[in-house]
């Protein structure tokens, strides 16, 4: 009986070793493959970290290059901003003086004075002139008789 257990039991581990032979090939097979990568990424590796390095460094420089551009922007548009502020600043203190009664009184002055010298000049202009004007006017508007 204890031949026949032993027997049963080499038969047993004789199976499981056949059984386990195929699958040790496949992990045979994917430790080489694992290899062979790992080898041609340990060769192309310095490649590509070289490539990352100049990558890296090309990207700091344009950063510092927008840094400085926007810099010189912001300073810009406080420059610019200062002047707005100064215009304003005028423009209050001018309107405030030009609501005195003589500062209107003068604009009105010089409004009028433009005016009489239109309406003169108008009023001088000779016949041909006057007669050119009127017939470039459409018909409804050059009255009766022209």
């Amino acid at each position: 009986m204890l031949e026949i257990s032993l027997v049963i039991i080499c038969g047993a581990f004789l199976l499981i070793v056949l059984f386990s032979i195929p699958f040790l090939l496949q992990i045979w097979k994917a430790m080489k493959k694992v290899t062979q990568s790992l080898e041609i990424l340990n060769r192309s590796l310095p490649g590509i970290l070289k490539n990352l390095e100049e990558t890296s460094a090309n990207i700091n420089r344009s950063t510092l290059m927008v840094s400085a551009q926007v810099e010189a922007l912001v300073l810009c548009v406080q420059k610019f901003q200062g002047i707005l502020t100064v215009l304003a600043n005028v423009e209050s203190i001018l309107r405030g003086r030009l609501k005195h009664p003589v500062v209107r009184s003068l604009s009105t002055l010089i409004a009028t004075a433009r005016g009489v010298q239109t309406f003169w000049r108008v009023l001088r202009a000779p016949e041909e002139s006057r007669s050119r004007r009127e017939s470039a006017l459409p018909e409804e508007r050059r009255g009766p008789g022209i």
